[in-house]
């Protein structure tokens, strides 16, 4: 599982990477005009490694792209096509790096063909073609797998996206040749991009705990002003918890009630971001441990409750992360799970008790 994941997360990775690198061009080199130059000029001149480079990027990310679908979704004919097709697109941005393009500036007479820059076209061409079989044929793969069927829609949706991107690039005047371009591969980052985050969520979802490496984040432990009983049994009315977590707007629970070993459902936080969550662990009275993503990280929360006395307990809520680069976005969201969670706190013990009782936060050591 950890493999799968991990080849959604560098797909992710290097094509977040091409797009910088894009970007940085259009900066680096004012001088070609983006409404009518190609992107491939820019592997010509100063800043070329950096195209080229793009070019290597989009191959590894495409190809990783196509393994984890493969491994993902339930196999079928559909799926065979669409991940050869990706293949055939990571092997074209090959050949865009390695046969440099012939430049040719607007109005001027056509450069003299060389066999690099046919074989650049024909890539360009096959580029084209791949990306249509991939968009057309992805959608029935995943429709053909429950696990995958609600997402067919909007991949069906960015499929025709990249079709009618296609056809503008096709039908453009010279003109505008640059800027239809940058339409299409504009089009295809976000549809390569939009099914690398689904395909690192569901793997993470899918993924076991135990054995895995986790990352600590963040930990918290409190004093409650009643019996563990009563803390179990109201923290466990988890759909009640917008009562004292200001930043939680409502929470779906399945199946509704107490929660419980089987337990799944969704957080629906007031910004308007939706969370996910699925049962990893439970114990009755003592502790559960609920796991859902964070962009494609998969994120473990731990409930621990323990008795102080027969009138005190003690709740520790703890929370560890997985997948590539979690060093690096784990202090920014347990920054932010941080700050929500003091501010619920307080909340919560007043709502514990009729009579108000502080808070004592008894540890809270660094992530």
């Amino acid at each position: 599982m950890r493999d799968r994941r991990d080849l959604a997360s560098l797909a992710i990775v290097c094509l977040l990477a091409v797009l910088a690198a894009i970007v940085g061009l259009h900066l680096l080199r004012p001088d070609l005009d983006p409404r009518s130059s190609h992107l491939s000029y820019y592997a010509v001149g100063r800043y070329a490694w950096l195209m080229t480079l793009s070019f290597l990027l989009a191959a590894i990310g495409i190809a990783a792209l196509a393994a984890a679908l493969r491994s993902r979704v339930a196999r079928s004919a559909p799926l065979s096509l669409a991940c050869s097709a990706l293949l055939l697109a990571a092997l074209t941005y090959v050949a865009l790096a390695l046969f440099v393009t012939d430049v040719r500036s607007p109005g001027a007479a056509a450069p003299t063909r060389t066999t690099h820059g046919q074989l650049h076209d024909l890539a360009a061409r096959l580029h084209g073609v791949a990306w249509l079989l991939a968009a057309t044929a992805l959608p029935f793969a995943l429709g053909r797998d429950e696990r995958w069927s609600a997402t067919r829609r909007w991949s069906a949706a960015a499929g025709v996206a990249i079709v009618l991107a296609i056809a503008a690039r096709v039908f453009s005047p010279p003109a505008w040749e640059g800027a239809t371009q940058r339409l299409w591969i504009g089009v295809v980052l976000a549809w390569s991009l939009g099914h690398a985050f689904v395909a690192a969520r569901k793997s993470g979802a899918a993924e076991s705990p135990h054995g895995s490496r986790l990352t600590r984040l963040l930990q918290r432990e409190f004093e409650l002003p009643v019996p563990l009983a009563l803390a179990w049994s109201r923290l466990a009315q988890v759909e009640e918890w917008p009562r004292w977590a200001a930043h939680i707007e409502r929470i779906v629970l399945q199946p509704p009630g107490e929660v419980g070993p089987a337990s799944s459902g969704t957080i629906h936080l007031r910004n308007g971001i939706r969370s996910t969550f699925r049962m990893r662990e439970f114990h009755p009275g003592r502790s559960w441990c609920w796991a859902g993503p964070f962009l494609w990280l998969t994120v473990h929360y731990d409930h621990r409750f323990d008795a102080i006395s027969p009138e005190r307990s003690r709740l520790t809520w703890t929370i560890d992360g997985e997948g590539l680069g979690v060093r690096l976005l784990g202090p920014w969201f347990a920054a932010i799970y941080a700050r929500s969670l003091d501010r619920a706190i307080p909340r919560l013990v007043r709502s514990l008790s009729d009579r108000p009782a502080p808070v004592r936060e008894l540890r809270s050591p660094p992530p």
